[in-house]
């Protein structure tokens, strides 16, 4: 595990922001929960954090995931043959948001690779065109 790079470390960082930050208290940009993950960090505790985010991934996200590919397909609104394949390349396209996020890339490159993942998102959920709508918030 500490053979992963910094890359992967700063998306499951940014991730974790993500998920959590609305079950957060709102408060100022330096959140407890903010001061929490950059604490991790500074403190090279990527182990913890790739530990912690890899349990989360597989006991509660991707079973949600999985809940709602498999209530899409029933519904006709999906159409995905191979759930947990389609999970972990769902995991893969929104981390390069993550990373663009954490990098704090140029807005319109930022804005480019929303779309970008939304069309690809939605090809691998089988849903119609235009249809899949990123809330994400700009660096």
């Amino acid at each position: 595990m500490k053979n992963l790079n910094k890359n992967l470390y700063r998306a499951i960082l940014q991730a974790y922001k993500v998920f959590l930050k609305p079950f957060a208290p709102a408060g100022p940009p330096n959140s407890p929960l903010d001061a929490l993950f950059d604490k991790l960090w500074a403190e090279k505790q990527f182990d913890l954090l790739y530990k912690s985010w890899q349990q989360l991934l597989e006991n509660v996200f991707n079973p949600l995931l999985a809940d709602i590919i498999q209530q899409g397909n029933l519904e006709g609104n999906m159409q995905v043959f191979f759930i947990n394949e389609t999970i972990a390349f769902f995991w893969s396209t929104i981390n390069c948001l993550w990373e663009a996020s954490y990098l704090k890339e140029p807005s319109d490159f930022f804005s480019n690779k929303v779309k970008v993942t939304e069309s690809i998102l939605e090809r691998i959920l089988g849903i119609e065109e235009g249809v899949f709508k990123l809330s994400i918030a700009q660096p």
